[in-house]
């Protein structure tokens, strides 16, 4: 396929897009639905092209999705793929990547019933938004001076799987959510590498809302594996521990505190201490 005619293509969706966003009837709608193949593959097809492009198919296509989130009814297992492919490419632009997600984050909030009927929700994308989470900064020292950068306010990787994994894990609920990520956080946790562990703690602790029912059945080893990370080897990975513990601490409030205040105390003293 030659430029031109990706170019031509692109174009073409972005006046499909703009038409349908027009139609306010759903029978009429409906009728377009044939187009759905065709335009996810020039999605795909302008991914590869590059970043404009890119950025153009994705823009029509997240503005779509606002308008008419029930468009893509029989196509978002194959929506949610493309998306979950494209956010795991470390080497493609950040901003696009977090542009991407914003298309599954408008479904899981307008649509969340249609989305807990796909396996790909729990295979596909919230893998890609954990691995978001290995991608963060490896100089401390920048680190240290980064102001509150777990806010999720940037447009950065790692900000943008923290963001999403929060608002993800709300809207598919405890079951799905532990479903999805319960094997990926013990498999982080045990990583080798401490950038795929803080990972994986960071992940606990951004699900502990959306499942505080199962964390608190399960309270002992909940809090237990938290305290591991805390006296981890390296800093980060004792932060994101913290921060695990910290949600633990306000979601199962005021439990955990009567319970583990003789041992909580200690082992945050320790890590005062050391630092």
């Amino acid at each position: 396929m030659t430029d031109q005619d990706i170019n031509v293509r692109v174009a073409s969706l972005r006046a499909t897009a703009s038409f349908l966003m027009s139609v306010d009837n759903e029978q009429v709608l409906a009728q377009f639905r044939a187009l759905i193949p065709a335009m996810l593959e020039t999605v795909v097809s302008a991914l590869k092209a590059g970043t404009h492009l890119s950025e153009s198919s994705l823009d029509c296509t997240i503005e779509l999705t606002k308008i008419h989130p029930t468009f893509w009814k029989d196509h978002t297992a194959r929506l949610v793929k493309i998306v979950a492919d494209l956010v795991k490419m470390k080497d493609f632009d950040e901003g696009v990547r977090s542009q991407a997600c914003e298309i599954i984050m408008h479904l899981a909030e307008e649509v969340p019933a249609i989305l807990r009927k796909i396996p790909e929700i729990k295979t596909e994308f919230f893998p890609a938004l954990v691995q978001m989470l290995t991608e963060c900064e490896t100089d401390m020292d920048v680190w240290a001076d980064t102001f509150e950068e777990e806010n999720g306010t940037n447009n950065n990787a790692y900000s943008t799987g923290i963001s999403n994994l929060d608002r993800l894990s709300v809207q598919m609920k405890q079951t799905l959510t532990l479903e999805a990520c319960g094997n990926l956080i013990s498999e982080c946790l045990k990583h080798s590498d401490w950038n795929v562990r803080q990972a994986g703690y960071m992940t606990s602790g951004l699900i502990t809302a959306s499942c505080k029912d199962h964390m608190r059945g399960n309270m002992d080893v909940a809090f237990q594996s938290a305290c591991q990370g805390i006296s981890d080897a390296h800093v980060r990975v004792k932060y994101a521990a913290i921060f695990n513990l910290t949600q633990l601490l306000d979601h199962l409030k005021p439990l955990p505190q009567k319970k583990y205040h003789a041992e909580l105390v200690p082992a945050l003293l320790k890590i005062v201490n050391e630092e």
